[in-house]
């Protein structure tokens, strides 16, 4: 009975000492799906989010704006949002998106590779973002700049008349 207790312990602290990415990818593992790494863009968007929430004071989406609009600069075919409140930790979150049917479809997305999370408190409530996202596409190089040289119409009538 002992042992039982130590391998729970670890598997707990082994849980709770890994970060959101780590946790993230092992559950999307154990459904035999690819891992997930954070992403800088994704990680400022999701907290704008959870700092929007946590000023307002209020769960929502939309809080800044709609979640298509504040991902359309991030060129990515897939992407969905996980919110939550009130739990102070991550593991408690992850728990909580876990038992959620929602959530959960959103943590198990097959085409994510890219997470954004962050948490911002408020009046004693704690607001959590998360963004789950596909790879984002491939930008296009810019078109090439096309040198034009100015033409004075003017000079050159006058240079053809041998004007001065």
């Amino acid at each position: 009975m002992r042992g039982a207790w130590i391998i729970v312990w670890l598997s707990w602290t082994s849980v709770c000492l890994a970060g959101p990415a780590e946790s993230i990818s092992a559950f999307r593992h154990e459904q035999g799906l690819s891992t997930v790494r954070t992403d800088p863009t994704l990680m400022r968007l999701a907290r704008e989010q959870a700092e929007a929430m946590a000023a307002a004071n209020k769960l929502d989406h939309g809080i800044r704006a709609s979640f298509a609009s504040r991902m359309a600069a991030y060129s990515t075919d897939r992407a969905a949002e996980n919110i939550a409140m009130g739990n102070t930790t991550f593991p408690a979150t992850f728990e909580q998106w876990k038992g959620s049917a929602g959530h959960r479809a959103n943590l198990l997305i097959r085409d994510v590779s890219r997470i954004g999370i962050a948490s911002a408190s408020s009046g004693g409530r704690t607001y959590w973002a998360l963004i789950l996202a596909a790879t984002p596409k491939s930008r296009r190089a810019p078109p090439a700049i096309v040198e034009v040289k100015s033409v004075d119409f003017m000079q050159i009538l006058k240079n053809s008349l041998r004007l001065q």
